[in-house]
């Protein structure tokens, strides 16, 4: 390479150097140095016995033009060779870095950078962009220094001009290599900001002393800045004097010395202080996860001794090794995944932190011994390739680390909005909210969205605000990043064709329409203000996209609670398919703005569609393409096929949807008759035109019955007036009792089972109206073996479809020969009608099974006696009746003891009569070992169990090592150990339970339930076990806990929801709790929004997963715990406070145009 650079030397100073050095400045230059020095031309007779001072001119610098100077005065060609092979390297190697970040970013196009891997980005390309400027002076240098050389070797001399621009870039490259430091206090002073402010989040410190260190760092950095680069100024002057024979090499070493130790004292400085606050942040971060690391050691010794020393069978039980009971040496150690979660939750910003201090210590450390060298190469100018070297090698080092450091993130990042975009593409696709409902556990979070690592590294995402896992509603998914982008709004057009509908005359309606508008873009903006953040940690997507993308049937579903959209898919020719599903994504994207997704009150939301009353002329059944309504109680809003919303208000809390496919080919045909389903029935009744006094006064009304606000403000009478129209044709509405009844009969659907292509149900009207009488035959068992069963069915699908085909349930039971079938049908008949929601049925079947029994209880050696007690337990245990259940209980244990003597061999037992002795067990050892109802169960009661549970899966004795552990006082240093031991434990039953159903004849779709049931129990269990620590206000510890809280919320929104078993209920009780605390403490700041997380919302919808249950479970309806009272409590409070505290309608400055359309459309239909 040198000896290609010197071939080239000829050319380029001829073309390039030789005529920079004719140039006026150079000439310039020239004459003003011989100018200053004419009076030292006879120097060279300078008595050598005469003492020299420091700054005394040892020889003239020009002579006649020509610089006085021999070939020695130059560096040897080789090092000036050398010099330019490490500045063309280093050059390469940024130009490849430059390449890379540009690859890099170029990938990330998409994604919305934040403002601190902004500044991070920037402070890099600079600190390369200064270094690659000195790089391109320094070869120029070498070059011209390579020329000097060669031709002073001839004899000839160089012209003053010549002489005077090379020591000008030599000047220029002292300039800015040593500018490079001044940089580095700006980068130092970034970091400084981030970590300190980190700490003080943490609590490392306080924000007293956050405020001191903050101001002394910006005074410090500016002063040590402002005076590095006099310094540099001044090194780069002696340079230049010193290289012009004007100044001794003495004077020049002293100002290089001072430089360096003036530098030093800078970078030492900020050195140690931004280690100091990056050790804060470590050290906190490590005592949090350093009990955790310690577990998932300890413990991978005791599961391989207690796991790996057998298999598992199908059946879940293990059969130890004949060989050897100690454990394997070549046992694979398996990482829990609370290693996984700790690694990527936590570890993640300790990583960031950690790898940042470290590239700024190694640039530091570099950039200090070139600094050295340098103080040093004055004397010594060999050494001078080695200080350019070091030098490069600093700011290499320190760019590229940061790049290696972000990429992983920002590709993490993609692939989480990519996952984001293909749940909201499916949602879209399936025309429900089933793939793209607001899940508490998508967004981003992503995520989430871990939101207390966000907080943790908020600094270095860079953003003055965190997405929440409801974002998570949100976010899931989450995710918190996209998913406020579903918020999508009516096109201008749109609301063009809404103002056309409103009324003949245009008059008003634009600015009622533009109204609307600007509120649906004011909230937009809101939502696009925050961004998202860079950090994927816990991506609730990538965490638990199985929890809220499972596919079920739509029939399964339970809509959120809160205002609410019909969702009611529109049939006819397929030119109008399209436009359906447009008008279906938009109305689900108004349902999420109506849930608090947006951060806007759901009455405020509604308010906007005060525009005119129903109009009953427009029929569902009216013509083909279905008009698609939103009821709520007398006030509904129509909104047809195109999405054109053309008359309603809502105001109420009702959901309406059908499960009618618009692919089907008898579409047309059944759309006069779609099943409809509605989640909750707003008890407040409205008027659809306003009240004779407000019409007079020409006020606002809020057409409330029996009396609206602004005459109850008043105290007068409230009268409405009834129209005309609905004078001759009444609205078919149901009484609330009705409507109640059907939602309950209607919520699950057998024969419409999940299918991975199918996005809506295919329900006839007469399979609708036989389900909401009573199960079928074929229902029944399905329901049975996909739910009920819960993978432990008692007997063989055949044999209860054989006999349910030919036994006639009607006939008299006095007539019947054989009762032991009919006894275990009517059982398993029971629960299914009672987990169904038919509970009427359900206590008549249950009556016929007990009759049944009455006639065969002594027959001790029946099965099928002892499976139909096996299920009256389970039925009255859901319907709350205890004393029967430990009646029956004692029974049944008795039938054990002859079905299933001591010596009898659990391999020689068919697999129902397992499941026999398995359903005893949980009964005996779980659900009546302490003798409470199951409704009263909290979570600890449940972790007390766990060792039972254990033992009744694995079939083997619970470790006594685990048992001592789990009775220990959970404390800070040992909660994490405690939670890591149960979560393995939970785990592991999960693994040997979906085991189990593999191998049964219970419906697949229940090894999806298993999952999202254990994901229920661990994150209950995540909340009991953390609340106990004493360090529960931590940062960490009390947002793991408001996470997990917030993902059994999203869980409870899950289509499968509705069969989770009755257990279950101690945990939606733990997540409650937790969300019912957080907003009384929000409560006195006027909103219950933190960060980003609608506690309000997430309130109602635990408010609706109870009242799920209880309409499943008698158990739950007949005493609601006492965390469902004080929500149900909180939310009355809050709804009171509410319309007590918003404004009179009478005195409040209404759009006047708005008035006097509601006026209009009044009299329109009084007229009619």
């Amino acid at each position: 390479m040198s000896s290609a650079l010197l071939t080239m030397l000829p050319w380029v100073m001829d073309k390039i150097f030789i005529p920079l050095t004719q140039s006026k400045f150079a000439q310039s230059s020239a004459f003003i140095t011989n100018a200053m020095f004419a009076d030292f031309q006879d120097s060279n007779s300078i008595d050598d016995s005469n003492t020299v001072t420091p700054f005394q001119i040892v020889n003239p610098p020009f002579v006649d033009g020509y610089a006085n100077v021999t070939s020695s005065h130059y560096l040897p060609v080789w090092v000036n060779s050398l010099s330019m092979a490490n500045s063309v390297f280093y050059l390469i190697c940024f130009a490849i870095y430059y390449v890379a970040l540009g690859i890099f970013l170029y990938k990330i196009r998409n994604i919305h950078i934040k403002r601190n891997p902004k500044i991070m980005f920037i402070l890099a390309i600079t600190f390369v962009a200064i270094q690659s400027t000195n790089l391109v002076i320094r070869i120029v240098y070498d070059a011209m220094h390579i020329y000097a050389k060669v031709v002073s070797e001839t004899g000839q001399q160089m012209s003053s001009s010549f002489f005077i621009a090379l020591n000008l870039m030599g000047a220029l490259t002292i300039f800015f290599m040593f500018s490079d430091f001044a940089f580095l206090f700006v980068v130092l002073f970034f970091f400084q900001k981030i970590f300190w402010t980190t700490a003080q989040l943490m609590g490392a410190i306080s924000k007293k002393t956050l405020f001191i260190i903050q101001w002394t760092l910006n005074i410090s950095t500016l002063v040590f800045t402002i005076l590095c680069e006099l310094m540099i100024c001044l090194v780069s002057a002696f340079f230049f004097l010193q290289k012009s024979d004007m100044v001794g090499k003495t004077p020049t070493m002293g100002v290089y010395i001072g430089c360096f130790l003036v530098i030093l004292v800078m970078l030492l400085f900020d050195g140690i202080v931004t280690v100091i606050s990056g050790v804060l942040v470590i050290t906190t971060i490590k005592k949090t996860t350093r009990a955790v690391m310690a577990t998932s050691q300890k413990y991978h010794k005791t599961t391989t001794n207690t796991l790996s020393t057998g298999h598992m069978t199908p059946r879940g039980s293990i059969e130890s090794e004949k060989s050897t009971n100690l454990p394997s040496a070549h046992a694979p150690v398996e990482r829990t995944s609370i290693d996984r979660k700790i690694e990527q939750r936590i570890q993640s910003p300790f990583k960031v932190t950690f790898g940042l201090l470290m590239a700024l210590v190694a640039c530091i450390l570099f950039q200090l011994v070139a600094a050295g060298i340098a103080s040093g190469a004055t004397e010594i100018d060999i050494i001078k390739p080695l200080w350019y070297f070091f030098n490069c090698l600093g700011v290499l080092i320190f760019a590229v680390i940061i790049l290696f450091l972000f990429y992983p993130m920002f590709v993490n990042t993609e692939v989480a909005f990519k996952e984001i975009e293909i749940s909201k593409t499916n949602a879209q696709k399936s025309h429900g909210f089933n793939n793209g409902s607001i899940s508490q556990r998508s967004t981003g979070h992503t995520g989430g969205v871990s939101m207390v690592e966000k907080e943790l590294m908020l600094h270095v995402a860079g953003s003055s605000h965190i997405e929440s896992p409801s974002t998570i509603t949100p976010t899931t998914e989450t995710s918190p990043m996209e998913s406020n982008k579903l918020l999508l709004q009516l096109p201008t057009n749109q609301t063009e064709k809404i103002e056309s509908e409103l009324s003949p005359s245009q008059n008003g309606t634009s600015s009622a329409s533009s109204f609307m508008y600007q509120q649906q873009n004011t909230q937009q903006q809101q939502q696009e203000q925050h961004g998202f953040s860079l950090f994927p940690f816990g991506s609730p997507l990538s965490s638990s996209s199985s929890a809220m993308n499972s596919t079920a049937p739509s029939s399964y579903f339970q809509a959120e609670s809160g205002p609410a959209i019909a969702f009611n898919h529109g049939v006819g020719s397929s030119s109008t398919q399209n436009s359906n599903s447009e008008m279906d994504i938009q109305l689900h994207n108004m349902m999420m703005m109506m849930q608090g997704g947006g951060g806007m009150m759901p009455s405020t939301f509604l308010e906007l569609f005060n525009f005119a009353a129903i109009n009953p002329s427009l029929d569902n059944s009216s013509n083909n393409n279905l008009m698609h309504t939103v009821v709520g109680g007398a006030n509904t809003a129509i909104v047809d096929s195109n999405s054109d919303i053309l008359l309603g208000k809502t105001n109420s809390e009702t959901i309406i949807f059908s499960n009618t496919s618009p692919n089907s080919s008898d579409s047309s045909n059944n759309s006069k008759s779609n099943s409809t389903t509605v989640v909750e029935q707003s008890t407040e009744e409205f008027s659809p035109i306003a009240c004779d006094h407000c019409r007079s006064q020409h006020r606002k009304c809020d057409k409330r019955k029996p009396s609206c606000y602004s005459c109850q403000q008043r105290g007068i009478n409230c009268h409405y007036r009834e129209s005309k129209r609905n004078l001759k044709k009444k609205p078919n509405i149901q009484p609330p009792s009705i409507v109640q009844k059907k939602r309950t009969e209607t919520q699950y659907e057998p024969y419409s089972k999940p299918k991975t292509n199918t996005t809506t149900n295919k329900t006839s009207p007469s399979e609708s109206t036989a389900l909401t009488s009573s199960l079928s035959k074929p229902n029944m068992i399905d329901f049975y073996y996909d739910v009920v069963a819960g993978g432990y069915p008692l007997l063989s699908r055949q044999e209860l479809e054989n006999f349910a085909g030919k036994f006639d349930e009607n006939q008299d039971l006095n007539t019947l020969v054989d009762f032991e079938m009919p006894s275990i049908y009517f059982s398993i008949k029971a629960l299914c009608e009672c987990q169904y929601g038919l509970h009427e049925q359900a206590e008549k079947s249950a009556e016929k099974a007990k009759k049944c029994l009455s006639r065969v209880f002594d027959n001790f050696s029946s099965f099928m006696v002892a499976g139909a007690y096996c299920k009256l337990i389970v039925y009255e245990l859901w319907s709350g009746r205890f004393e029967n259940c430990k009646f029956y209980l004692q029974i049944l244990t008795f039938f054990e003891k002859k079905l299933f003597p001591q010596d009898c061999d659990i391999d020689s037992m068919t697999e129902y009569q397992q499941n026999l002795q398995g359903w005893i067990f949980y009964f005996d050892r779980i659900i009546f070992i302490d003798n409470r109802e199951l409704k009263d169960l909290t979570v600890e009661d449940i972790l007390k169990r766990l060792p039972a549970i254990f033992e009744f899966l694995h079939r083997k004795p619970f470790p006594a090592e685990w048992i001592n552990i789990l009775n220990t006082e959970i404390t800070a240093e040992n909660c994490f150990e405690i939670w890591s031991l149960v979560e393995m434990i939970l785990n592991q039953s999960k693994a040997i339970e979906r085991s189990n159903i593999s191998a049964s004849e219970s419906s697949k779709f229940y090894l999806e339930i298993i999952e999202l049931v254990y994901q229920f129990i661990l994150d209950g269990a995540r909340i009991s076990i953390l609340s106990k620590s004493p360090q529960r206000d931590s940062v960490v510890i009390s947002g793991m806990i408001d996470q997990s809280a917030i993902q059994i919320t999203a869980l409870t929104e899950n289509p499968w929801f509705p069969v989770f078993p009755l257990e279950l209920i101690a945990f939606l009780n733990a997540a409650a709790k937790v969300h019912l605390e957080k907003a009384k403490t929000l409560r006195h700041t006027g909103s219950l929004i933190h960060n980003n997380t609608d506690y309000l919302t997430l309130l109602r919808k635990d408010l609706r997963a109870f009242n799920v249950m209880r309409s499943k479970y008698k158990a739950a309806s007949a005493q609601p715990s006492e965390v469902c009272l004080e929500l149900e409590k909180f939310l009355h409070e809050i709804d009171t406070s509410f319309v007590s505290s918003a404004p009179p309608m009478l005195d409040s400055p209404h759009n006047d145009l708005h008035t006097r359309l509601e006026e209009f459309l009044d009299e329109f239909l009084l007229d009619q």
